[in-house]
């Protein structure tokens, strides 16, 4: 099995890091690709539970879904559950959030049980793809 070890720093203060990928309102606008449309989530996370979700494609009708379980979760620090992509095997990912300095967060995340070298490549671009729609997110108003 391949493991996905990745570094990111975001410019927005750790609880707003933690709250895209905890508020299903944030993360679907990151999670899947810009051509993708939300059609269905379900997502508690506690420790234990379940989440599904699934987006279509808005082009060809296609469905992307991924599910998974949540093994912990610590507010602003970690996250770690498994994930399961359409009919692919399960996978586990740890992600990890530090503060670095007022308004910048550092994501650590690492992607356990990828089944090959190809799916590692992948999996890495997915990610890439990921930060780069989450840094772009708009600042939530208060």
């Amino acid at each position: 099995m391949q493991e996905l070890s990745l570094h990111h720093t975001f410019a927005m203060p750790v609880n707003r890091l933690y709250s895209c990928f905890c508020k299903t309102e944030l993360l679907v606008q990151w999670f899947a690709g810009s051509q993708m449309r939300l059609k269905k989530i379900v997502m508690n996370l506690q420790k234990g539970a379940e989440f599904e979700m699934e987006f279509e494609s808005e082009a060809d009708q296609t469905v992307e879904r991924y599910s998974g379980q949540i093994a912990e979760i610590y507010a602003n620090e970690e996250i770690i559950f498994t994930l399961k992509a359409n009919d692919e095997h399960e996978t586990s990912v740890d992600v990890r959030f530090e503060q670095d300095g007022d308004n910048h967060s550092e994501l650590h995340l690492t992607h356990s049980g990828l089944s090959s070298p190809a799916m590692l490549e992948k999996t890495a671009r997915l990610w890439h793809e990921r930060f780069a729609r989450l840094e772009k997110l708009p600042e939530v108003k208060r």
